[in-house]
């Protein structure tokens, strides 16, 4: 897991060192969700089922991909949205972060 360089959260800092990590953090009730940023297909492949036991423990999360490029692998909306219904993983809502990235948010817990 990484954090792009060109993507700026503002005041908002990372501080999980991996995905594993940012879930025990959010479920502990130290934030509120975490990012997943993916810029690959395969990337978002390899996570898939740590992001689906993280949705079934209504650990929210959103997964930020990037809004342009020529490379087939890299990970979309279309991507993101379809690997994660295979999942069975249902989004609630979607923002771009900035002219470079995207993000959709995941979430299992009713909204109060």
């Amino acid at each position: 897991m990484h954090l792009p360089i060109d993507v700026d959260l503002g005041d908002i800092h990372p501080w999980a060192a991996s995905l594993t990590a940012a879930i025990e953090l959010v479920g502990e009730g130290k934030a509120p969700s975490f990012i997943y940023f993916s810029d690959s297909s395969q990337e978002l492949k390899h996570v898939s089922k740590d992001l689906k036991l993280a949705y079934k423990n209504k650990i929210p999360f959103w997964i930020a991909y990037p809004l342009s490029s020529a490379n087939d692998n890299v990970t979309t909306e279309k991507k993101v949205l379809k690997r994660m219904k295979k999942l069975g993983v249902k989004s609630r809502a979607e923002e771009i972060i900035d002219r470079n990235w995207s993000g959709i948010y995941f979430s299992k817990s009713k909204i109060k």
